[in-house]
């Protein structure tokens, strides 16, 4: 395969990705721990650990780039206060609960000093 890219995890953000691939003519290595995803023919499923980094880089060889949509396994068990929060990356609008990034407007101007 020329022009590969990896996406991992098949949940509607991992799909709904390497879909939008396909559908633009670039080679798809889905990787998932049960090997499923969406069928397509460029879209080639394969059932590894993503947490396994020799399998991985296995898998990855010769790929332009790699798409992180899955979710790591975890021992603790759900309500145990180590969950993790999800981030948004990127938007326009600031959320209620994410710190505020903008610096309040001066009262009076400013003028450059020599």
């Amino acid at each position: 395969m020329s022009n590969l890219e990896i996406v991992t995890g098949a949940g509607p953000v991992g799909s709904a990705v390497a879909l939008q691939l396909a559908e633009q003519g670039i080679n798809v290595r889905l990787l998932t721990r049960s090997g499923s995803g969406p069928e397509h023919p460029l879209i080639d499923r394969r059932r590894v650990d993503v947490s396994d980094s020799e399998a991985l880089r296995s898998v990855s060889e010769g790929a332009t780039a790699i798409y992180t949509a899955s979710t790591p396994p975890t021992t603790q068990p759900i309500g145990s206060g180590n969950s993790r929060r999800p981030r948004r990356l990127c938007s326009t609008q600031p959320h209620p609960s994410e710190p505020s990034w903008s610096s309040p407007k001066a009262s009076t101007p400013t003028t450059p000093t020599p």
